[in-house]
């Protein structure tokens, strides 16, 4: 037996998805399929467990990580990495450890954490050859569209073969015994228990957890690491502060530098009306909050009598509340410029004359701000009363305005001239030339341990009233989204039973009918034929 029977005993998930009522309980469910030597059941519940976490809007900021679940994962791995090693040699056991391997869940054509792994080849803070292996254990990664992003950098893209949450695990340890790196830098999703499990100690001479899933309940996040890397300050202080994460470090965002934008010239400086832009797709903007993007665009039309320029995806429903919000107060359909996607917002915002950028809120963008910064394009962010991640002011300059309710922004909009916007590009432009270059960014990797601390945080004014009313919102709309659920269930069974009854009716019609007794009677006389042998 690889595991022990400490736990005998399984509990019920609350819910279909996942979700238990203490992590105790799903650690021991999980622990009593270890015991039956069921691997990939455990890692199945702990993935589906943090899922399920993660999908409740109310854990957005407040739950980042469990000490439980990670030793959980860790000591599993420890254990299969135990069984097979006993009768499997590591190639090139007596090799000393080279280059480096990159372990995600799974990379994208574009953005996110794919794009933070990209800069990091670019600084070639790591020597020797670079490997990256996906565990892919939601089963979507595009090996195609991943192969045509890191073309440039003759690095090896491996994935695990189809297959359970146990032969992954196996194939990542396998992979990393023959490897032996000497990095080994974990990029993996929230709820990854495989990777987790595959990163153990032994596997790497340096092992850092890149910490790029901050604002969400995240596996590994507690365990030790020789290098914690945190990429905003709010992560940061969280991680360090809170959590108890004494190696973490701070490895700020990076873009690719497209240039100083020179003196600032937008369209007020050319005697036009304010034009501000906001980027990002819908889980960025549509979620339970007091304040709300779509009722905001038309009060900020009309303040400004400008125009706004919205990138990145939105729902049907958040378009026509802004489109309604626009009638009403009289404003033309042609000053609010939605645009699904860009190659670049950097390149957008001079392209579009943006004056001022204001970032997504209530869940922050923060290498959308950083582009802003980069493009010397001044930026305003919302100061949240929920927690320091929505709305992602500490990624700004210290000058920088931050607005905590509708009102605050429209005065605030309202003080700005040329004058002002000029110097606010200018410290915008600053701020990303001293933190977010990649030439910061290489240093910063080069100190190690010593790395210099992220920015302090802004103060936090919390506003927990509103905070239990946000919560008691999205419990009302659940129970009105159960009750509608029920009620077209009621619908449907009454349907179906009326349904029911008239086929009952019908059969009975059929049966007390003089055709329906005259076929019987043929059908058997016809037996009785058959049995007495003699033709049809």
């Amino acid at each position: 037996m690889l595991f022990s029977r400490r736990w005998r005993f399984m509990t019920n998930p609350l819910t279909k998805s996942g979700l238990y009522p203490t992590v105790e309980d799903v650690l021991s469910d999980a622990g009593a399929r270890l015991a039956a030597d069921d691997v990939s059941s455990a890692l199945q519940l702990v993935q589906r467990f943090v899922k399920a976490v993660n999908t409740d809007p109310r854990s957005i900021a407040r739950v980042f990580a469990d000490h439980a679940l990670d030793d959980f994962c860790r000591t599993l791995g420890a254990g299969v990495l135990a069984r097979f090693s006993a009768h499997r040699a590591a190639g090139n056991a007596d090799a000393s450890p080279e280059g480096t391997v990159y372990l995600a869940t799974e990379l994208y054509k574009t953005g996110g954490h794919t794009a933070v792994l990209e800069d990091l080849l670019k600084t070639g803070s790591f020597a020797g050859r670079s490997t990256i292996l996906l565990t892919n254990v939601l089963g979507t990664a595009n090996l195609e569209a991943i192969g045509q992003r890191f073309a440039a950098y003759g690095i090896d893209i491996e994935c695990a073969p189809e297959g359970t949450l146990e032969a992954r695990l196996i194939w990542a340890l396998e992979r990393l015994r023959a490897l032996r790196p000497k990095n080994l830098l974990l990029f993996n999703h929230h709820e990854d228990s495989v990777a987790i499990a595959a990163a153990q100690p032994s596997l790497a001479e340096r092992t850092i957890f890149y910490h790029h899933a901050d604002h969400h309940l995240c596996l590994g996040v507690t365990l030790t690491y020789d290098l914690h890397a945190d990429p905003s300050p709010m992560g940061y202080h969280n991680c360090r502060d809170h959590l108890g994460v004494d190696a973490a470090v701070y490895w700020p965002l990076t873009v690719e530098d497209r240039g100083d934008p020179g003196p600032h010239r937008r369209s007020l400086t050319a005697g036009g009306k304010l034009r501000t832009c906001s980027a990002g797709t819908r889980n960025k903007f549509e979620q339970p909050y007091r304040f709300q993007y779509a009722d905001l665009i038309p009060k900020m039309l009309a303040a400004t009598q400008g125009s706004h320029v919205h990138i990145g995806l939105l729902s049907e429903s958040t378009l026509a509340r802004i489109a309604e919000g626009m009638r009403r107060e009289g404003i033309a359909a042609d000053r609010l410029i939605y645009i699904e996607w860009v190659p670049s917002l950097w390149h957008a915002l001079q392209e579009q004359a943006v004056d001022v950028y204001i970032g997504s809120f209530p869940v922050t963008g923060s290498r959308s701000l950083v582009e802003a910064l980069g493009s010397g394009t001044p930026a305003i962010a919302h100061k949240s009363y929920m927690s320091c991640f929505h709305g992602g002011a500490d990624m700004l300059y210290p000058q920088a305005f931050a607005w905590e309710a509708f009102d605050d922004l429209l005065s605030h909009l309202a003080t700005l001239d040329v004058s002002a916007l000029g110097q606010e590009a200018r410290w915008a432009r600053a701020r990303f030339e001293q933190v977010h270059m990649l030439d910061a960014l290489r240093r910063t990797i080069m100190l190690g341990q010593d790395a210099h601390p992220a920015p302090p945080l802004r103060p936090l004014y919390s506003d927990p009233l509103q905070t239990l009313l946000d919560d008691i919102g999205i419990s009302a709309r659940e129970i009105d989204r159960l009750e509608r659920d029920r009620e077209q269930l009621t619908a449907k069974n009454a349907e179906l039973a009326a349904d029911a009854h008239a086929l009952r009716g019908a059969l009975g019609d059929i049966h007390a009918s003089r055709a329906w007794r005259m076929a019987c009677a043929i059908r058997g006389l016809a037996q009785k034929v058959r049995s007495a042998g003699l033709p049809l």
